[in-house]
């Protein structure tokens, strides 16, 4: 019992109470009081039925009396009545913790979502926060529940096992030690192997999430198209079969050990029951005690048995979810680090300098290189720059830097002299509008998904079509069958598909939608033909007037737009100036520039 009453546990089950009635109150309540009542229904019923066989026994001597079968069926009646009561209770209360279940669950799920809404995008590339939320989101929908309810069973028990306890006191102290040593055993060898299963479990998270991969692969969309042209189902499937198995065997070893164990200490146990059972049937032979005692006191015997066995797998089963719900406050602790400070200034109203790097050096966490080493460019307001190079040269995380999706490891960010890390995150990313090259398709209607862009304003038609217009995709959602709010994708009944370059055109209305006077646009046309390409870009200083704008992009015909470029590679800028400066030079942006136009330029 020490394992069990520690300070953790304490705090763990106080905490989970604390939870559980926050979510259901009023029918964590309700179950308390009808546990209350349940625990006091099992002596009433050996009771009456202890009344009733010696009023039966006691007519049997004598002559038949009507009075006397009137009294019987009485005692009947209430008898009955009681399992009656006893099974109404049963099932409002079934129908109360399920009330209870669903709230808790609901709740659960909000407070992991808004935790990992929380945390930073650094947590999301990182394999041990995977392990962490794969535990929580499995454990926290029905963990707490299982532990206040456990706690009210154990409670419910305990009353009952007090009154049953109280009763067979009456016929001999010892019979109520032989309940508790019967059960004592079976109760340790529970604490045990839940402990050995929680441990098997956390080493076992990584193979557990390798299995849901696999099964994945197998089963989504994203991976249907490889799945058939390369023929890799069954090898997926076999892959999936063969780690499940490693964890199903191992999982059995635990449990047949469990078993065994169990069994030992099933028969010891059953032993000495039997040894009360011969006393109680001794005394009433000996005229001790009579025939409805002698059943009183078995069943008192049996049920308190039963419910001191129950209590005590209650607690077993507190003991398990506490160690279990571990996991769900393991990934409640965890901190975003790119917090507000208390002294947080506002993003500028519209932006009259310039946006400055400076000496800025990434290397993204777990890993001992530099994606940027002492980065240094400018963003004239109002000016639209463009960003080039290799793959892996980091202009995309100069984007995640800039909107604080991670901090710089040196060197600073600055906009109109501003430290972005003095910035409010949520200000800053609420004025810039942004699309990544692996930019979100939303299965929802396409007004929505342009709308989220910026989801402060109204779902106003007017600038939802005006944002599609800019990106050119207007006339095709018009044209849809229940125009912008059809339903889009192909997850839900009654969706339209549309392709890729169509989807990032979408993408695009979404960041134009948002208005903001920093427009960043990471390869924002790589799914478009070059004549979609052509009509967009033929748009954007329109779009784009009085805002500054960052592109990356591999196309030329997109960079040659830009107002000033810089071109990184190993780690740093290497070139920069106009399109004309960088051709005149003649080196790596020129080298570039011309491999791409003997396919592409005519």
């Amino acid at each position: 019992m020490k394992t069990i009453l520690n300070r953790d546990f304490l705090l763990n089950t106080l905490r989970t109470i604390k939870l559980v009635f926050s979510s259901a109150g009023i029918w964590s309540f309700y179950n308390i009081i009808l546990t209350i009542i349940q625990g006091s229904l099992p002596l009433a019923n050996i009771y009456l039925m202890k009344v009733l066989i010696d009023k039966i026994t006691e007519s049997s001597k004598t002559s038949f009396d009507i009075t006397d079968l009137s009294g019987v069926f009485i005692i009947v009646f209430i008898i009955v009545f009681v399992y009656l009561l006893s099974g109404i209770l049963s099932s409002l209360g079934n129908y109360i913790r399920e009330q209870q279940s669903l709230r808790v669950s609901d709740n659960m799920y909000n407070i992991i979502q808004k935790k990992a809404l929380e945390l930073d995008l650094e947590y999301f590339e990182n394999s041990a926060y995977h392990d962490k939320f794969y535990r929580a989101i499995n454990e926290a929908p029905y963990r707490p529940v299982s532990i206040v309810n456990n706690i009210i069973r154990v409670f419910q028990n305990g009353i009952s096992l007090l009154l049953m306890s109280g009763l067979l006191f009456f016929l001999h102290w010892s019979l109520g030690l032989v309940i508790i040593l019967a059960t004592l055993p079976g109760l340790y060898i529970r604490l045990r192997y839940s402990k050995m299963t929680y441990q098997w479990q956390q080493s076992k998270t990584q193979n557990e999430r390798k299995a849901a991969y696999f099964n994945r692969i197998i089963t989504d969309v994203d991976f249907a198209k490889e799945i058939r042209l390369f023929g890799l189902g069954e090898l997926f499937i076999e892959r999936f079969r063969h780690t499940r198995k490693e964890l199903r065997e191992e999982k059995l070893k635990i449990s047949k050990k469990a078993m065994i164990t169990e069994t030992i200490t099933q028969i010891v146990s059953n032993i000495a029951v039997f040894l009360c059972y011969i006393y109680i049937v001794y005394k009433t032979v000996k005229g001790n005690i009579t025939t409805g005692e002698m059943v009183m006191y078995l069943l008192a015997f049996q049920r308190g048995l039963g419910f001191l066995r129950d209590t005590l797998g209650g607690f077993a089963n507190i003991y398990e979810d506490n160690l279990f719900v571990n996991n769900l406050y393991e990934f409640l602790k965890l901190k975003p680090k790119i917090t507000c400070k208390l002294s947080s200034v506002s993003f500028p109203l519209k932006i009259e300098k310039e946006i400055r790097f400076e000496n800025v050096s990434f290397a993204y966490p777990e890993s001992t290189r530099n994606v940027l080493s002492n980065v240094s460019l400018t963003i004239p307001a109002g000016k639209t720059v463009a960003l080039v190079g290799k793959n892996g040269a980091g202009k995309t995380t100069l984007i995640k830097l800039l909107c604080r999706l991670y901090n710089a490891d040196k060197g600073k960010i600055l906009i109109d002299g501003k430290d972005v890390t003095n910035i409010d995150p949520h200000d800053l990313r609420k004025n810039i509008s942004v699309i990544f090259q692996d930019f979100v398709l939303y299965n929802l209607p396409a007004e929505e998904n342009i709308w989220f862009g910026d989801i402060s304003k109204p779902i106003d038609n007017e600038s939802i079509r005006g944002a599609a217009a800019n990106a050119g995709v207007d006339q095709l959602l018009s044209g849809l069958k229940d125009g912008y709010k059809t339903m889009l994708g192909n997850l839900f009944e009654g969706s339209e598909e549309l392709s890729i370059g169509e989807w990032q055109r979408i993408a695009l209305a979404r960041a134009f939608f948002k208005n903001s006077s920093l427009i960043v646009l990471d390869e924002p046309t790589s799914s478009m033909d070059a004549d979609s390409e052509f009509e967009i870009f033929n748009h954007f200083r329109e779009i784009t007037r009085g805002k500054t704008s960052l592109i990356v992009s591999h196309r030329f015909s997109t960079i040659k737009l830009a107002d000033y470029i810089y071109v990184l590679d190993e780690e740093k800028v290497i070139e920069e100036g106009t399109h004309d400066e960088l051709m005149k030079q003649n080196s790596h942006y020129a080298e570039m520039y011309n491999k791409q136009a003997q396919n592409y330029i005519q």
